[in-house]
């Protein structure tokens, strides 16, 4: 196992970040129906707007909430001396 320089940390956290937010925003355009100006279903919008299936986007809504639920048990599960520190920065960059 290699570690990271702070700028990759801080690169990793982005990416992560940005994984889970795009599952949580097709989750909402979803579920809000969002699409429907343009598209008569998810699947069409899916694969016109983002070049890949229904099947995809609901793999990425999945995975958004098992991240979602993950960090939630992982701060949880925290001595309270870290949460004031390493807790409150993971919930912070979820």
């Amino acid at each position: 196992m290699t570690l990271l320089t702070k700028e990759e940390q801080r690169d990793r956290l982005h990416l992560e970040r940005a994984f889970f937010e795009a599952g949580k925003a097709l989750m909402e355009l979803r579920d809000r129906r969002l699409y429907r100006s343009s598209h008569r279903t998810f699947e069409d919008y899916c694969r016109d707007r983002f070049g890949h299936s229904r099947q995809k986007s609901n793999y990425l809504i999945a995975a958004a909430d098992v991240y979602e639920n993950l960090t939630t048990i992982c701060c949880q599960n925290l001595p309270p001396e870290d949460l004031t520190t390493n807790g409150s920065q993971m919930k912070k960059n979820f």
